[in-house]
């Protein structure tokens, strides 16, 4: 069949337009598709380069906070007594005959008691209601029943909170002296730094003879008896006393390791 000029042109067109489909479909499509595609893998990446950005822009100040709880942690730490001071009955006897030499007892008998975990409970004074039945019936306004409430807070808020366990060691310290000096030693117990508590005391006027007395040969003859208890001033008496003392230790933190391998 033989085309005139105007069948070819609209053959012309006809062809150019099914390669131009032809290459749309073929090319142009799936590098759309793929753009497309692209765009979208590119938002979730940047989405994620946000969220990475903004967990990298806490780690410094999650740093800083852990390097300040640390270093407040050893800080408390330094209220109580370091283990390494009084472990063993060797340590620890070194570490209180201090306090007796430093007040001037002399210590006739010592006991050391093993490091045990131990809890620490609150110290709050514990109120007794006394007439709870009469305050009700004149606490027409409710103000009584609000007074023996603000006076129980403190105590009735520490009795429910957790007790932490500790670790104790206890020492018992049988001592003979002057009553200033014996009160010294009690003294120098409160002043010390490190937790280290007198838990129990017992005092009695002493009545034993003085050994010094024994060792010259007293009732012998030649020899000078030293006055007696009775005979002597009250400020220069003798007295017998009795301690439990309770050391507290903790271990220390290890310093945290914060810094990005």
């Amino acid at each position: 069949m033989k085309l005139n000029y105007r069948d070819k042109i609209i053959l012309s067109i006809v062809l150019a337009v099914a390669i131009l489909l032809a290459g749309y479909f073929a090319l142009i499509k799936p590098k759309t598709e793929e753009i497309s595609s692209n765009k979208q893998t590119l938002e979730t990446l940047e989405s994620q380069k946000r969220d990475i950005e903004a967990k990298i822009a806490q780690i410094k100040p999650l740093q800083d906070s852990i390097k300040e709880t640390h270093k407040n942690t050893t800080a408390l730490t330094k209220d109580f007594v370091d283990l390494d001071l009084i472990k063993g009955p060797v340590k620890l006897d070194v570490f209180m005959q201090k306090f007796a030499e430093d007040s001037e007892l002399r210590v006739t008998e010592a006991a050391y008691g093993n490091t045990t975990e131990s809890p620490i409970p609150y110290y709050y004074i514990e109120n007794t209601d006394v007439g709870s039945a009469l305050r009700q019936s004149a606490d027409i306004n409710g103000d009584l029943q609000a007074k023996v409430d603000k006076e129980n807070a403190e105590g009735n808020q520490l009795s429910q909170r957790f007790v932490e366990t500790i670790m104790k060691t206890q020492y018992s310290l049988k001592c003979t002296g002057k009553l200033e000096n014996i009160y010294k030693y009690m003294e120098l117990i409160e002043k010390f730094n490190d937790a280290v508590i007198i838990e129990s005391y017992s005092l009695n006027e002493h009545t034993e003879e003085n050994e010094e007395n024994k060792a010259s040969g007293e009732g012998e003859e030649g020899s000078t008896p030293k006055p007696s208890q009775s005979d002597v001033k009250d400020e220069d008496k003798l007295w017998d006393a009795e301690f439990v003392v309770s050391l507290y230790s903790v271990y220390e933190m290890s310093e945290p390791n914060v810094e990005a391998e």
